[in-house]
């Protein structure tokens, strides 16, 4: 960018006259090794590894008749963690190169498409996140066989689902695209000649939304609506597998038809039985390591909003 505005310094709120002056940006927080290692030697290989099953499992789940069952969830749910290990590498590795090595370069690269990476990660993590949370209450609705949500488990009820939620939730996040605009300031030292000029997080009502969406419908609402649904699923699976599913009993005067009968009802049940402890085991073990890798998360969002002058919350020299 060649015409850049420059925020106002305190020298000219001070009244003092420095037409000339800009403001340059902060300089970039510095890599020591162990820093550099972190994101190099152990993120970016994960985030391939991840790329690389998630990309396996898009291909797995793509099949026709897989795309007609609940296990389509996990098909968005498996694009969606591909997007997010994908994004990991520009975004990261390459800031962590630019900034360690001093690379100009990959310094002004990286600053070229940071707002666009940094509004699809929310729009991919937040869809993510809900992929989970429709393909738990489907599982809900046919374990607790609650008939009036029928429709829902349906292939076209699925489609729908998923059309709906992943429309609300790029609709919710658009805005984080425009949360900040970065501004090159040619005149500044090297490293220090980009900001960061917030636009929509100058708003105190953008702030407020923004706290709601990301801080409670993204992270707490999924949290602890995931917990009480696999909590409900578990006990309700439990009290099925250990029913009898009505072994014919009145077939007394028939005792060779009756017991051909109640081996085939043994066996259907067995086999249904199998089906319905296959298909909850996966999806609570999803669900639960979902749960497991965000407690973290949802610990530091309640401190954040709800503690904020908890000593936890500031560095020893008293930043946040």
């Amino acid at each position: 960018m060649n015409d850049t505005t420059a925020t106002p310094t305190a020298a000219d709120l001070s009244g003092e006259d420095t037409s000339t002056t800009l403001e340059c940006g902060g300089k970039n927080e510095a890599y020591d090794f162990a820093r550099f290692a972190l994101v190099i030697y152990v993120g970016t290989p994960i985030a391939l590894l991840g790329l690389l099953f998630n990309a396996f499992l898009v291909k797995v789940f793509s099949n026709r008749k897989r795309l007609q069952t609940p296990t389509f969830y996990l098909f968005l749910l498996a694009i969606f963690d591909s997007l997010i290990c994908l994004i990991y590498i520009p975004f990261f590795t390459i800031d962590a190169f630019a900034i360690y090595f001093k690379n100009e370069q990959l310094h002004h690269i990286w600053h070229s498409y940071a707002m666009i990476l940094y509004g699809t990660s929310r729009v991919v993590q937040f869809a993510s996140t809900y992929m989970v949370v429709c393909a738990t209450i489907e599982r809900f609705i046919v374990v607790g066989n609650i008939k009036w949500l029928s429709c829902v488990s349906t292939e076209v009820g699925r489609y729908s689902t998923a059309t709906v939620s992943l429309l609300v939730i790029f609709i919710l996040r658009l805005p984080a695209f425009f949360d900040y605009k970065v501004i090159y300031l040619p005149n500044c030292p090297k490293f220090e000649d980009y900001t960061f000029d917030p636009v929509l997080m100058n708003s105190e009502d953008y702030a407020m939304f923004n706290f709601y969406v990301i801080s409670v419908v993204h992270i707490i609402v999924p949290f602890l609506l995931l917990l009480s649904l696999n909590l409900l699923i578990i006990a309700l699976t439990k009290k099925r597998l250990y029913h009898h599913f009505g072994i014919a009993k009145n077939f007394v005067e028939m005792p060779q038809i009756s017991s051909l009968l109640r081996k085939e009802s043994i066996v259907s049940n067995r086999k249904h039985r199998s089906e319905l402890r296959y298909a909850t085991r996966t999806m609570v073990t999803i669900v639960f390591t979902y749960l497991f890798c965000n407690c973290f998360n949802v610990f530091i969002t309640v401190m954040e909003n709800v503690f904020k002058g908890n000593p936890l919350m500031f560095n020893e020299d008293g930043s946040r």
